[in-house]
């Protein structure tokens, strides 16, 4: 099988977002109730959060060095999934917690 390359998976993801998304309605992002959340792990990091105006979702953009690498826009009910999941992981996970204490 042909390996695919970078632009195929990059066309492929937003053929399935558009497919995805196509029903459903814009959102209304209030810039003004976002925050950011910054470090530096030898490159300047950064993850911008917007809430919806009717605080239905959220969009996240991540930034390397100035540069926006990703976005990624979910609904309240999946950020705390994904939020809840990411906690679990970090918590329950032995190697997570000992990169955590190596780096303490």
């Amino acid at each position: 099988m042909k390996e695919k390359s970078r632009a195929e998976i990059a066309a492929k993801v937003q053929e399935n977002l558009e497919k995805i998304n196509e029903n459903e309605p814009p959102v209304k992002w209030n810039i003004d109730k976002g925050f950011q959340t910054e470090w530096n792990d030898g490159h300047d990091r950064k993850i911008v959060f917007i809430p919806a105006e009717d605080f239905s979702g959220i969009n996240a953009y991540f930034y390397g060095d100035g540069l926006n690498t990703a976005r990624l826009g979910l609904s309240t009910r999946a950020a705390i999934t994904l939020s809840d999941g990411i906690m679990k992981m970090l918590r329950e996970n032995k190697e997570f917690l000992e990169k955590l204490q190596e780096k303490k």
